[in-house]
C-alpha cells in the first residue's frame, strides 16, 4: 500500500521520531481490506451454528463477535514498533515493550508471500532476523503499510534481502528456515489441523445447545 489515503491520516498514526525514536502502530484500514475478502470456508461453522441452532446460535454467533471486536480495539490500541539508535521492539495489548539489541539483528527481509493455505491473498511482509535466523520483528501489509515498512528499514540503515517475486513459504525456509512460524512452514498440516478445528466447533455447538 502506498499512502494513497491521505498524508494526514499516515502522520497521525506513524506517531513520531524523536531522540532518535521512531514509533509506528497498525493501520486500521490496512486491516479492514484484508476483513473484506475473508475466505467464507472460515465462515462456515457460524453460519451453520446459526442455522441449527436459530436464535442460540445467533447469540452465540454475536458474543463471538463481539468479543474479537473488544480484542482487535485493544490490540490497535496498544500495539506498536520501536526502534531507537540501539534498540528494536514493539508493545503487545498494554503498552509495555519488549525490546532488542539492534547488535542482534543479522538480516532484514522482504518477501511477498500467501497469507496461509487456504487463502492465497497475497501480503507483503517485512522481516528483521536475528543471529539464529529467527525472528526480533515481522511486519506484515494486512495490518502494517508499506511506508511503515519503508520507515523501519530506513532508521535500521540496513540493506534488506528482497525477493522480487511471490514466493511461497516453502521457498522462503529454503533461506530463512527459522523465519516463518510452523503453521506456514507446513501448510498442509496447518490446513488440515484448522479444518479439524472448524469441524470440532461445529460438533461442540450441537452438543452444547442441543437441549437448549
Amino acid at each position: 500500500m502506498t499512502r494513497n489515503s491521505t498524508s494526514d491520516e499516515f502522520d497521525a498514526r506513524q506517531a513520531r521520531v524523536s531522540d532518535g525514536e521512531l514509533v509506528i502502530r497498525p493501520c486500521t484500514e490496512q486491516y479492514k481490506q484484508m476483513l473484506k475478502a475473508t475466505p467464507v470456508l472460515l465462515l462456515i461453522p457460524v453460519s451453520f451454528l446459526v442455522l441449527r441452532q436459530g436464535v442460540t446460535g445467533v447469540v452465540l454467533a454475536a458474543a463471538t463477535a463481539a468479543v474479537c471486536v473488544v480484542v482487535m480495539y485493544f490490540y490497535f490500541r496498544g500495539v506498536h514498533v520501536v526502534v531507537t539508535h540501539t534498540e528494536i521492539g514493539r508493545s503487545g495489548f498494554t503498552s509495555r515493550r519488549k525490546m532488542r539489541p539492534r547488535a542482534d539483528i543479522a538480516t532484514v527481509v522482504t518477501a511477498s508471500l500467501p497469507l496461509s493455505a487456504m487463502d492465497s491473498r497475497i501480503a507483503n511482509n517485512l522481516f528483521v532476523l536475528d543471529q539464529r535466523g529467527r525472528p526480533i520483528l515481522r511486519l506484515k501489509s494486512t495490518h502494517w503499510t508499506e511506508e511503515d515498512m519503508t520507515s523501519v528499514i530506513e532508521r535500521l540503515g540496513m540493506r534488506p534481502v528482497t525477493y522480487p517475486r511471490i514466493v511461497t513459504a516453502k521457498e522462503l525456509s529454503r533461506a530463512h528456515p527459522r523465519a516463518l512460524p510452523w503453521i506456514e512452514r507446513r501448510p498442509i498440516q496447518s490446513a488440515v489441523v484448522l479444518t479439524l478445528a472448524i469441524i470440532a466447533a461445529i460438533v461442540a455447538g450441537i452438543l452444547v445447545f442441543a437441549d437448549i
